[in-house]
């Protein structure tokens, strides 16, 4: 059988996302992140980072979150880079 790609893999936690198993999205978009890494393609790389993120936030993992939220807030080129405000990241760091 071969890889999900990783619009598939991105679909696939979104999906999951949607019917509430943020244990299960995550996983998905972890997997996702981890193959981008290692083939060097950015595909759905944005996306599955800011969703993730939410993920972990829903999961109670707020130190788990904190970083990608940081990460996105600090790349001005990240497609996701306007939801996250700084107000954002302070509370997530509290909630540390």
């Amino acid at each position: 059988m071969a890889a999900a790609s990783s619009r598939e893999l991105f679909l696939a936690g979104y999906a999951m996302m949607q019917l509430k198993d943020y244990a299960q999205a995550a996983a998905t978009l972890e997997k996702l992140l981890q193959q981008n890494q290692q083939s060097g393609e950015p595909l759905y790389s944005d996306d599955g980072e800011y969703y993730l993120a939410q993920c972990y936030l829903q999961l109670q993992q707020p130190a788990k979150a904190f970083p990608i939220m940081q990460r996105i807030y600090n790349n001005e080129q990240h497609t996701y880079h306007e939801k996250i405000s700084a107000r954002q990241l302070i509370k997530v760091w509290w909630l540390q």
